[in-house]
């Protein structure tokens, strides 16, 4: 199921993914979420059917590894606007959020305080996930929700794994689009149709995924799927590799 639609529609005619230098990659998405406009509409995923299942997921994923560690402090990156904050402190974690965004930042800040949550700004940071300044392995756990799946390139892929696993001291749990889903054949489809190279929000199949974290120094220890075939959005359980 992995390649079918992906190559039924790249072997009828349409066009392939176009895979973006790094460094173009990088700065294009960066850019577009570092507007004001941006950090408004991601407010709207809170409460929604989506932000249910995802926070069920990650907190199954928690529960995994919740008698492996003592501390718990988790960072939460990219925050966006804050809507796994409140879910991940009643959970007992110590929570840090970060985004390359400062507008998201100061959205979620604002959102919290809305709350009636008490917002420590020393626990947000404006921070990009290739190079953060936080210490190597800061925090307990570094969740990484939504961010990958922007990324079409390898190199790009790889250099916020490798920097997820060097401030996260026990584990990481990262999101991505998995692409034996229904979600992916509409995606496939759409773009056979329209005879368009996707560049953004692309299926992966887990086996690239996979290559992406062996070449970060990180191992794979559960997958796990909101809605397993229908949905693009596929959750991973890494950890540090003993010998890295």
């Amino acid at each position: 199921m992995e390649d079918i639609m992906k190559s039924l529609c790249c072997g009828l005619g349409a066009t392939a993914p176009k895979i973006e230098d790094s460094k173009m990659e990088a700065s294009k998405i960066k850019n577009r979420f570092d507007r004001k406009e941006a950090s408004s509409k991601y407010c709207r995923l809170t409460g929604t059917g989506v932000d249910k299942r995802e926070k069920r997921i990650v907190k199954r994923l928690l529960e995994t590894v919740d008698g492996d560690i003592v501390a718990r402090s988790i960072l939460d990156m990219p925050c966006g606007t804050g809507r796994m904050f409140p879910f991940l402190s009643d959970l007992g974690f110590d929570v840090y959020s970060a985004d390359s965004s400062p507008f998201m930042v100061e959205q979620a800040k604002e959102n919290l305080a809305a709350l009636g949550m008490r917002v420590n700004p020393a626990k947000f940071a404006v921070a990009d996930a290739f190079k953060t300044d936080f210490d190597d392995g800061q925090f307990d756990i570094v969740l990484c929700n939504r961010l990958l799946h922007h990324f079409s390139s390898p190199e790009s892929r790889q250099a916020i794994l490798k920097e997820l696993r060097r401030i996260a001291k026990h584990f990481v749990i990262v999101s991505f689009f998995h692409n034996a889903s229904w979600d992916a054949m509409t995606f496939w489809m759409k773009h056979f149709f329209r005879g368009t190279a996707p560049t953004d929000r692309i299926p992966q199949k887990l086996t690239t995924l996979k290559q992406d974290i062996d070449a970060a120094g990180l191992e794979l220890i559960e997958v796990k799927h909101p809605r397993k075939f229908i949905s693009k959005q596929c959750y991973l359980l890494l950890r540090p590799k003993r010998n890295t």
